[in-house]
């Protein structure tokens, strides 16, 4: 199983931008949104777009470690 991620600042794109990039090229790829961002037009936007989840910043790494494990069938890459 390998993941990748995508930083926003440094990439030269808007993170509505990088989900369609994503999803355009790998559409079956689970993404998660990160933001500092809690507007629900934003949070709207990105599952439209085929964000699989949109989490706000503060979370715990375990909440995320719980939210991918969802996303993650079982078994998988093993």
């Amino acid at each position: 199983m390998s993941f990748q991620i995508g930083v926003v600042g440094g990439s030269g794109y808007t993170g509505a931008e990088l989900l369609r990039q994503i999803k355009t090229q790998s559409p079956d790829t689970p993404v998660i949104m990160i933001t500092a961002n809690a507007h629900n037009v934003t949070r709207q936007q990105a599952e439209q777009s085929g964000a699989a989840l949109f989490l706000t910043k503060p979370f715990s790494p375990s909440q995320l470690v719980q939210e991918i494990q969802k996303l993650v069938p079982a078994g998988a890459g093993a």
